[in-house]
């Protein structure tokens, strides 16, 4: 909910400047979409954020449509849809591989 309610902030302009501006542009020098996102990802295991990677720097679909959005500003939420899918598949791997933790 954090990363929504920034980014939703964001896109009535209610930060103060220089803030504003790099939420705007999603400037790679604000990393803390990405910090907040590996979290998640590696809610299940370590893997989840290597998962997280790979589908950050690929991204597709709804992360893709979100991360593309010209008219809204989405730093946070292409990087919670990818570090939710990250862990999603750490813990698949996980499960698969029997070292799931209940």
């Amino acid at each position: 909910m954090t990363g929504l309610s920034i980014d939703n902030q964001a896109n009535r302009g209610q930060f103060p400047e220089p803030l504003q501006t790099l939420l705007e542009e999603d400037t790679p020098a604000y990393s803390v979409d990405e910090t907040l996102a590996m979290a998640i990802a590696g809610t299940y295991s370590p893997i989840g954020v290597t998962n997280y990677g790979d589908v950050d720097c690929n991204k597709t679909d709804i992360a893709k449509r979100l991360d593309n959005q010209e008219d809204k500003v989405n730093v946070f939420a292409d990087d919670i849809v990818n570090g939710i899918v990250g862990a999603i598949a750490g813990y698949v791997i996980n499960l698969v591989s029997g070292q799931v933790l209940n």
